[in-house]
């Protein structure tokens, strides 16, 4: 069987395309996007703009049952790249909804 350009490199091309998009869209956990990381503090803050103005703070430190708690409770989470997501990262285009970047009722 001859191999031809014209016909086989848009199918190995193909091919290679669903074997990067297996690749990125694999989950990937705190491990893998920072290696080197230990934090000694972790801290966490909540605010709650939609009903009564509240926010709430908690810093852990390292060593302590809790700190330990949610530092293995963060290292077991995984995360996923879509492949075929437009625009995810740059700058929120007109008349598209960014959840995140919602107005925040009775604000400016």
């Amino acid at each position: 069987m001859k191999l031809t350009l014209k016909r086989d490199l848009p199918l190995l091309l193909a091919a290679l395309l669903v074997i990067w998009g297996l690749w990125y869209a694999r989950p990937i956990g705190v491990d893998t996007l920072y290696p080197e990381l230990e934090p000694d503090i972790i801290e966490v803050y909540l605010s709650d703009f939609m009903h009564r103005h509240e926010d709430r703070r908690l810093k852990l430190t390292a060593g302590t049952e809790e700190f330990d708690d949610l530092w293995s409770e963060i290292q077991e989470l995984r995360f996923r790249r879509a492949p075929l997501q437009r625009g995810g990262a740059g700058p929120p285009l007109p008349g598209r909804d960014r959840g995140h970047l919602r107005q925040i009722p009775g604000g400016r």
